[in-house]
């Protein structure tokens, strides 16, 4: 047998969940259900590995976007936490957490640093454009400024993270990003 190439430690963890922080909270069949393939698994959770290579596989064939959709959730192991009592689950900061890892995933495969940078601020942002409706024009000027060239990767991104099966939450996704993208082309037609 040969052994797993030890540069996949990250992927590992997305598949497997012994190691992980929440395996301390004795909580297996919560864990198994919301990132193994339990078929008991509680209501609107997904399996993680899954998930992330249908966001793969919708995402635009560009180098860094398609690793940004295979690293935008490498954080939620490292910060996952389920309440008992109101029965949420929770990855608060998972973007924050993932970003910090892009350098040593990437770096280990010999990526410059400047990609690794691209692809850990994508990965950053990953989460950023959920709640769109919400943003001002200050705060999509400030957006689109803060990643300059990465902005149309970032809302690709995006685009690809939906892997709901429900119509109805795939539209909702999909207008986000057109709304994203209106309000985007209104401040650049503002500032010229």
């Amino acid at each position: 047998d040969k052994a797993v190439d030890p540069t996949l430690w990250w992927m590992r963890d997305m598949i497997q969940h012994d190691e992980w922080p929440a395996k301390k909270l004795d909580h297996d069949s919560v864990i198994d259900a919301i990132f193994g393939d339990d078929p008991r698994r509680l209501p609107s959770t997904k399996n993680l590995i899954n998930h992330v290579l249908q966001v793969v596989r919708q995402s635009s064939c560009r180098l860094r976007v398609r690793w940004a959709a295979l690293l935008h959730d490498i954080g939620k192991p490292a910060t996952f936490a389920y309440d008992p009592v109101t029965q949420e689950t929770t990855f608060r900061r998972h973007e924050r957490v993932g970003a910090a890892m892009v350098g040593s995933i990437l770096g280990a495969y010999g990526y410059p640093e400047k990609f690794q940078r691209e692809v850990a601020a994508l990965v950053h942002r990953s989460g950023r454009l959920r709640s769109v409706q919400h943003l001002t024009t200050t705060g999509a000027r400030k957006l689109k400024s803060s990643m300059g060239p990465l902005f149309d990767d970032l809302v690709d991104l995006f685009e690809a993270d939906c892997t709901s099966a429900s119509p109805a939450k795939q539209a909702e996704h999909q207008a986000r990003s057109r709304i994203l993208l209106l309000l985007v082309h209104r401040v650049l037609a503002e500032d010229r």
